[in-house]
């Protein structure tokens, strides 16, 4: 995510999202990272070896941040 902002920044030089292959591509990395269907494959593996409280973690607070830069980037 953070190399494709990069790159974006380096082209562009400003903060707009004109590129719609450079916005699919975040988007599919922030919802890779929340956990987001189609992109929840390594989601299920993972709760399987976790604890109740660290399951709750996981699917709450790490699902935070990605959904608010999802909001920033519709709007």
């Amino acid at each position: 995510l953070f190399s494709v902002i990069l790159l974006m920044l380096n082209n562009q030089m400003n903060y707009e999202i004109n590129n719609s292959l450079i916005s699919v591509i975040i988007m599919s990395t922030l919802l890779l990272k929340s956990g987001s269907a189609p992109f929840h494959f390594w989601f299920p593996n993972l709760m399987e070896g976790l604890t109740w409280m660290n399951a709750l973690l996981l699917m709450t607070w790490q699902k935070i941040a990605p959904l608010m830069l999802i909001s920033y980037l519709n709007t």
